[in-house]
């Protein structure tokens, strides 16, 4: 995403929980093969789409995604020194 590409990510994978927003900076999807072909098929069948998203995917590497996901790890370990 910092390179300004969209990511397509499994709803399994940790960091899609808190750097993907679904269809504005990247697809989360379901960890199947038809789920993972058809977000690629978008991409292909609109290119537009890479460029309409690549200010969006730089702008969520370098503020709010980084940033959530760092409050996420912080919140985490608070949690686990207090109990």
């Amino acid at each position: 995403m910092s390179l300004g590409k969209p990511v397509i990510s499994t709803y399994g994978s940790e960091s899609a929980r808190y750097f993907i927003e679904d269809g504005w900076n990247g697809y989360r999807v379901t960890p199947d093969a038809k789920s993972i072909s058809e977000a690629m098929e978008e991409f292909i069948r609109r290119p537009q789409k890479l460029n309409d998203m690549a200010p969006l995917c730089k702008e969520s590497a370098e503020k709010g995604g980084v940033r959530r996901g760092a409050l996420v790890v912080i919140a985490l370990l608070n949690y686990i020194l207090e109990h």
